[in-house]
């Protein structure tokens, strides 16, 4: 007679290479399993399941895993993600092959899909299937963080030169995974991001409220705009309020006098570099010239042009062959004055 020896099916075997949350804020986390089949099998699957803790030995869930066939990869063929299917990597479209050996294969669970408030430890479990039979399941923790950190406090102006800005760093922040900060600036009134220039890094254990962060080479007189960013270890981010402040006028130069009557001078101010928009004032011994070139007790602010620029500010009403002592002064947009010029004295006629 003829005889036939049974083939036994030997369940599939799995080992949990890693499992690790990604670092830049997507909430994604890499896994890495390795299968193989001592039968060669060409048709494995494996389940993938999670739960909040270090057990998940019962009320597990089912992941959200990306179907994203470039995310899916393997050293031996290309097998397929289906969040459909009860074992969600491997399918008739591509499954995880064994006869070339143990197959290596990386894919990426949406664990903020999931869990978009996740803070803490959670265990993953993996299960090989060969087609005929289960393999023993294996498990591994990880922690998830898919939480915001608690932004530092508000940067405040500590003090603004003319190429510089100073500001205060306000309360730390705080996170379980605290890990680092970023302040961040551009020139303008609004709408600094991540996308602007990066001014520092501060590591988390060098960060102290009250200490202070300065902006340099910068122009002068100009306004910026400038925010602190917070982040933690898994790229979790957020910002406090922006600041927008104007860097310092320069001092201007003594200006330049000139004599036009026995009742008045020509006053021409000398910017020293200040840009167009900066304002000035111009003071007459113990006055201030007006718009119209009386004098009065108040300030007037104009801008370098509006002061007849080159041709100067006539100041008018003044006594004869009297000698008069000019300064000037700038503020930047945020209105803070320099000091005043050195004097130029003339007499009138």
């Amino acid at each position: 007679g003829t005889f036939t020896t049974a083939q036994t099916n030997q369940a599939p075997t799995l080992t949990i290479n890693s499992a690790a949350q990604k670092t830049a804020g997507t909430g994604t986390v890499d896994l890495s399993i390795t299968a193989d089949d001592a039968d060669d099998n060409d048709t494995l699957k494996a389940n993938v399941e999670y739960k909040a803790g270090a057990d998940c030995s019962s009320g597990t869930s089912d992941p959200t895993l990306d179907e994203t066939d470039a995310n899916t990869t393997s050293t031996y063929g290309d097998p397929k993600t289906e969040n459909d299917n009860e074992y969600q990597i491997g399918n008739a479209s591509g499954w995880i092959t064994t006869s070339s050996g143990a197959n290596t294969v990386l894919f990426d669970w949406l664990a903020e899909t999931d869990v978009p408030t996740a803070n803490g430890t959670y265990c993953v479990k993996v299960t090989p299937h060969d087609g005929t039979s289960a393999g023993t399941a294996q498990t591994t923790t990880l922690t998830l963080d898919n939480v915001d950190p608690t932004s530092a406090g508000n940067l405040t102006l500590n003090a603004a030169a003319a190429t510089a800005l100073t500001f205060t760093l306000g309360a730390a922040g705080s996170d379980t995974n605290i890990n680092q900060y970023k302040v961040y600036y551009k020139a303008g009134a609004s709408g600094v991001s991540e996308s602007d220039t990066l001014n520092t890094t501060i590591a988390t254990g060098s960060y102290a409220g009250g200490g202070t962060t300065q902006i340099s080479s910068l122009s002068v007189n100009t306004q910026y705009v400038a925010n602190i960013w917070t982040y933690d270890s898994y790229g979790n981010k957020s910002n406090a309020t922006e600041i927008a402040k104007y860097t310092a006028a320069n001092a201007p130069s003594a200006p330049t006098v000139t004599v036009a009557s026995t009742t008045s001078l020509t006053v021409v101010i000398n910017t020293n570099s200040n840009p167009s928009a900066t304002t000035y004032a111009i003071k007459v011994g113990s006055q201030y010239v007006q718009a119209n070139g009386t004098l009065s007790a108040s300030e007037a602010w104009q801008t370098y042009t509006t002061w007849g620029g080159a041709a100067g500010q006539t100041v008018s009403g003044l006594s004869v062959d009297t000698q008069y002592a000019v300064s000037v002064k700038a503020r930047n947009g945020d209105g803070t004055e320099t000091s005043l010029s050195s004097e130029t004295s003339k007499y009138t006629l």
